[in-house]
């Protein structure tokens, strides 16, 4: 009984914990993602086909069964996490695809997913070769693409959802591990394919985008399921660069027609085009015969050359426009200048000097329009901007010829010609002279006036952009060209292609090719260096990588080795360290340091330390391109340097790019600040065309180019430079002009010996008579040269008309109309210079022209000759107002008594008188005084009166002094002591009013 009831207890606890042992024995649900492919046009089930479940950098690949089902479970799959999930059904390797792949996003928000897809009947297109971009400065572009499969009118297809339709350097592409030159698309579907290739341009400082439209022959693709087609991507891609060349040559055509309209000379680009177009036609018929990689670069490299030299015409007809524009403003003033001087020599009354100059300005004016093409293109554009700078220039012009005279006058002294007045009475008497001799003088004229047309429109001085070379003043270490892609000629660079060296080799007899791996500069180091025994470590900041065979025959690294030996040319586990460096991290030649990169974990190497340097040594080379040599570092201020020796390592360049291959590889991205090609040195044959190889490098390439050879170094890139034509054949024109000018100023001096003794008679001492002959050069030179400027723009304009081509390029800039007018100027004068000097010499007594008086024995001469009789009336720079006009007087009378008890000067019988109002209802006070001063021939003085006088309009008073001689007859002198005296007591009220107020 006990027993049974034992047993019946417990059988009743089992029973009570079996929920409990249920639950805990249960299996934990394992997520899946489970579904069905099938036909989307039968809807029946596809066996074999390819599932691949893709998150991250993870992937996994799985299969459908006969039936069309799938299921994936697995630790891979965790809740809560998105994937990709693709479907199609092909061999990738095999190249045979009979399904587009779909894909699908899922998130594993439950325990199970379906996803079921309906596949698309698909077929390949392969893509062979290489590609060709002329837009590109490396021929065979491997960089970004996509491949996008459209319809025949360009649109996106919409079979199924989720189709894929991007491939190339797409993402799904990668996840598929279909390779970039495969492209899947539906079957019996017309299709095109649209490459987007993005470029990396040095000339805009970014990426563009390259499109290209894929055709089967010139239809859409429309292949049967599983079918295979091919497309020769390089005979593809060079046709439609050479579409790009022929579209870039119809527009550069239509710019030089549209700038010939507008006025400006275009022959030389006219001529570079039309060689563009024949060399456009050659490569049209090399790639039509074209067979191989060699043909297709050859034609890649005209279409390439072609493609750069019209970019170039297109840069310089956009400076044309842009210097005309900027020259019509400007020229409004110097045509202000030419107008001004042409009124001045053909009227001598005021009146009709301002009035011709303002009717010559408006022809002027009328005729820049029509001779000049930046005036109607500004016109066009801004007229008011024209129209505010002409009237400003004129208004300017006009009151520094006649107004400024007026206001500002030269103080006189009694029986001197001051310079001011000498001068224009030389000039006056110059061009009457000219004038006097009419056909004499048109002739000169005429012949300064063909020597500036000559220098206008016969000679080339224009900007135009081109091949630049320039002369660095260094003596490189070796003979040999360095190119390289500079950023704005700093240190900074942009990386080259690894297949760069090959595709020159190619073209370019080239021998002795030393390659350079660096790193982009940072200012992050870019791989930390260990010593494992001590565990010292160092940072470095530049990565150099070299062949170490030609790289000594260009840079003597070999010869700064103090301790091991030089890199191994087939050991990729060696690297050269600096002494200083080595003393750091307290390691010895042969020993073995740790490199770890920075920035990707995992990614490091032993190295055998192959040879230490001397860093003085090292940090004192000079590399091709007159630069210290190495790679460079950047700071946190922005300012770059090269990397000191402490800095830098040196290793082959076959390991630096080991390295960087293996950063991409673990951290799935391409590391290229950490190894990058960025310099080719290499030497050419002794029967080579450097021009032409210098030509193609930078035009094809797009390099900067350094060539070193017979220990002098010449930077050649591509930039504006101005292009010189003529300038000998100027010299012509130039001592025609000039022996016309001397003949006439010579027969001239002949002619007025009279004329020069009554001069001296008069009082015009030698200076002056040599300078009557140089202003009447001068007014031939303004004249002569303003009429030959504008002569010059119209000879422009009928060679243009008559479609002559000058040979030359025409100056557009402004100031190449000053540069004229000071030649025709310089020009003269140099030729009268010789004249006057005989004139001064044969009709001038020589006691005269060759004694200098002592500045003691001057000065006592001047006292006996320039004497003062009468008062001068003279206006005080000052300004008094209302409210300070007792202040004022305070002050100078207080001045003058502080003057009252000096005994080598002092002022005596000081006098106010109070306000009056005169008959013009001004207020008037003064005050008189006289002011003794003594020297060695006696006692002198003035006698004066200082006025203060307020109109009833104004709020301020003005003041003048009146100063006459003590005694008639007094030297000048007096007057101006008198004068400097009052002048700065009033220069002392102004500076310090305000203190003298508060006082």
């Amino acid at each position: 009984m006990k027993t049974w009831i034992r047993l019946a207890s417990l059988l009743f606890m089992l029973m009570l914990l079996q929920p409990c042992i249920s639950i805990y024995a249960a299996p934990r649900a394992t997520p899946r993602i489970y579904g069905r492919v099938v036909d989307f046009k039968t809807g029946k089930p596809i066996p074999n086909a390819t599932i691949i479940l893709a998150w991250c950098l993870e992937s996994y690949k799985f299969f459908t069964d006969k039936n069309g089902f799938y299921n994936i479970s697995g630790p891979f799959i965790i809740w809560g996490r998105s994937y990709y999930i693709y479907a199609f059904r092909g061999n990738f390797t095999q190249k045979n695809v009979d399904y587009v792949p779909t894909v699908k996003i899922i998130k594993m928000d439950s325990w199970e997913k379906k996803v079921d897809f309906a596949l698309v009947p698909g077929a390949l297109i392969e893509l062979k070769g290489s590609w060709y971009l002329v837009q590109s400065p490396s021929p065979e572009r491997k960089g970004t693409f996509t491949l996008k499969v459209l319809g025949e009118d360009g649109s996106r297809l919409n079979i199924v959802p989720g189709m894929v339709d991007e491939y190339g350097s797409s993402v799904h592409a990668w996840f598929l591990g279909l390779g970039s030159n495969l492209v899947i698309v539906p079957a019996d579907t017309p299709v095109i394919v649209k490459t987007e290739v993005y470029i990396f341009l040095r000339s805009r400082k970014g990426m563009i985008r390259k499109d290209i439209i894929l055709y089967n022959g010139s239809v859409a693709f429309n292949l049967p399921q599983g079918a295979k087609s091919s497309i020769l991507i390089s005979d593809y891609t060079l046709r439609n660069g050479l579409d790009t060349v022929r579209s870039k040559f119809n527009e550069t055509i239509s710019q030089i027609n549209d700038a010939q309209s507008v006025g400006f000379v275009v022959f030389d680009e006219k001529r570079r085009i039309m060689n563009s177009y024949r060399r456009i036609m050659e490569a049209d018929s090399l790639l039509a015969q074209a067979k191989n990689d060699d043909d297709y670069l050859k034609v890649w490299s005209i279409l390439r050359s072609e493609l750069k030299q019209m970019d170039l015409i297109l840069m310089t007809i956009q400076y044309m426009y842009m210097a005309s524009k900027t020259g019509a403003v400007y020229l409004s003033a110097i045509m202000a200048v030419f107008s001004a001087v042409l009124a001045l020599f053909l009227f001598e009354k005021e009146k009709g000097k301002i009035i011709s100059c303002i009717v010559i300005y408006i022809i002027y004016l009328v005729l820049l329009y029509f001779l000049y093409p930046g005036a109607h293109i500004i016109i066009e554009e801004n007229s008011s901007l024209f129209i505010g700078s002409s009237v400003a220039s004129i208004i300017i012009v006009l009151a520094f010829i006649f107004g400024i005279p007026r206001v500002w006058k030269e103080r006189t002294i009694e029986g001197e010609v001051s310079w001011r007045s000498a001068i224009s009475v030389i000039f006056s008497m110059g061009k009457r002279q000219i004038k006097r001799r009419k056909i004499r003088g048109f002739f000169t004229i005429l012949s300064i006036a063909i020597l500036i047309l000559a220098f206008t429109s016969l000679t080339s001085f224009g900007r135009v952009f081109g091949i630049v070379s320039e002369r660095i003043n260094i003596t490189p270490p070796s003979n040999g060209i360095l190119v390289k892609r500079m950023v704005n000629k700093t240190l900074l660079f942009l990386p080259l292609r690894m297949d760069d060296p090959q595709v020159l080799s190619k073209i370019i007899e080239m021998k002795n090719i030393a390659i350079r791996i660096e790193n982009l500069p940072s200012s992050r180091p870019i791989a930390l260096i260990k010593n494992p025994r001590t565990g010292s470590t160092a940072l470095i900041y530049g990565i150099l990588g070299i062949d170490p065979v030609n790289e000594t025959k260009y840079i003597p690294l070999d010869k700064i080795i103090t301790e091991g030996d030089f890199l191994d040319e087939n050991n990729k586990e060696e690297i050269l360290i600096s002494s200083k460096l080595a003393s750091i991290l307290d390691v010895k030649a042969n020993e073995t340091v740790t490199l770890h990169i920075q920035g990707v974990s995992g990614v490091s190497g032993n190295f055998t330390v192959k040879g230490i340097f001397n860093g003085d040594e090292y940090e004192n080379l000079i590399d091709l391109d007159g630069q210290p040599y190495g790679p460079i570092r950047i700071f946190s201020n922005n300012t770059l340097r090269v990397c000191n020796s402490t800095e830098v390592i040196i290793m082959n360049w076959k390991t630096a790019e080991d390295l960087k291959n293996i950063a991409k590889i673990v951290g799935r991205q391409e590391m290229p600040q950490f190894a990058t090609l960025s310099e080719i040195v290499f030497q050419i044959g002794n029967q080579a065309d450097m021009k032409s190889i210098i030509k193609y490098l930078l035009y094809v390439f797009d390099y900067d180019v350094f060539v070193s050879s017979s220990r002098s170094l010449t930077h050649f890139y591509i930039d504006s430079y101005v292009e010189i034509k003529g300038a000998t054949e100027l010299l012509i024109p130039l001592v025609m002009a000039g022996l016309n000018t001397g003949m006439v100023m010579l027969n001239s001096v002949y002619e007025r010996r009279k004329e020069i003794r009554i001069l001296l008679m008069l009082g015009l001492n030698p200076t002056h008579i040599g300078l009557i002959f140089l202003a009447e050069a001068v007014i031939l030179g303004m004249v002569g040269g303003s009429l030959g400027y504008l002569f010059g723009l119209g000879f422009y304009r009928i060679m243009v008309l008559l479609q002559q081509d000058l040979m030359v390029r025409e100056k557009i800039e402004w100031y190449w109309s000053a540069i004229a007018f000071a030649i025709a100027i310089i020009a003269s004068i140099l030729s009268a210079v010789r004249p006057a000097y005989l004139a001064i010499s044969t009709y001038t007594p020589s006691k005269i022209k060759r004694l200098k008086l002592p500045e003691r024995e001057a000065k006592e001469r001047r006292e006996k000759i320039f004497k003062v009789y009468q008062a001068r009336e003279l206006s005080m720079p000052v300004k008094v107002k209302t409210n300070e006009i007792e202040f004022f007087v305070s002050y100078v009378l207080s001045s003058l008594n502080d003057l009252r008890i000096g005994y080598m000067e002092r002022i005596e019988n000081i006098e106010e008188t109070p306000e009056i109002e005169n008959i013009k209802k001004e207020l008037v006070r003064s005050i008189k005084f006289d002011y003794y001063f003594q020297v060695a021939g006696g006692r002198r003085g003035t006698k004066n009166t200082l006025i203060m006088t307020k109109h009833p309009r104004e709020d301020y008073y003005r003041v003048k002094l009146i100063c006459e001689p003590a005694s008639p007859g007094m030297p000048e002198s007096v007057i101006e002591r008198t004068v400097d005296l009052i002048f700065d007591m009033m220069m002392y009220w102004v500076k310090n009013k305000e203190r003298i107020i508060g006082e």
